[in-house]
Formats: structure tokens, sequence, C-alpha cells
């Protein structure tokens, strides 16, 4: 998700990471309650990221997208790695897939890195549909 649509940003002592989720990715019926929908996702992936990240995920939502934020201190195990595996860069722009996925990665991993990577980039409509 940070590779995707993510901002790093380093502090002194912490870092923060910020994800922006625009709405449009998140449902395709229009039929559906759009943030309500996107409510219940964010929900969902912030109780799997939280243990994950060892700290407290929050989140605002606007008519057009929902925010995740957390940090950590800069020695923090998992904002050294994520810092790694992004080589130090701290925006999306200039951000690419890392290393790891291609040689590394279990499928398992490669199939949550995917995952993460469209919920935060891919634009879902009904013309998608198979």
């Amino acid at each position: 998700m940070i590779v995707g649509n993510g901002q790093i940003k380093r502090g002194k002592t912490n870092t923060s990471i910020e994800i922006p989720i625009p709405h449009r990715t998140q449902y395709a019926d229009a039929t559906q309650d759009v943030q309500k929908a996107v409510k219940e996702n964010i929900s969902n992936m912030k109780k799997i990221l939280q243990p994950i990240v060892g700290a407290p995920i929050t989140d605002t939502q606007s008519k057009g997208e929902t925010k995740l934020y957390f940090y950590n201190e800069n020695n923090n195990f998992v904002i050294a790695e994520i810092v790694r595996l992004c080589n130090e860069e701290d925006s999306c722009e200039t951000m690419r897939i890392p290393e790891y996925f291609f040689k590394q990665a279990s499928k398992d991993e490669v199939k949550s890195f995917l995952r993460g990577l469209a919920d935060v980039t891919a634009h879902v409509r009904k013309s998608n549909i198979l």
C-alpha cells in the first residue's frame, strides 16, 4: 500500500507513514453506499495491519478518500524494514516494487503485496468484470 500510494515522512526521532486510499478504487457498483463499503474495508485493513506495524493506525475519511496513518520511532524494526524495502524513497511517485518481491518473497507474500497495491491503485469498473 505504501509503494502504491504512500508517503514516508522521516523526522529526527520518528517516522510517520500516510496511505491515501481513493474511494473510487474500493467499489464499482454505484448502487452501493461507497463510504459505508470503504469504512468496512478500512476496518478490516486496520485489523490486519495494526499487529504488523505495532502501532495504532488512525484514519480520516473525506468524501473522496480515506487516509491511513501510523508512526513509530526511527529505530523500530518495522519502520527500518519499510524504509529499507523502499530504498529510502519517501514518496510513492519515486518508489519501485522492492527487489525482495522478485527474488525472495514467498507466493503468499507476493499475493499480499499485490492485494495492498491493488487496494490503493486499482481502478475497478463494471467493464473490467469478466
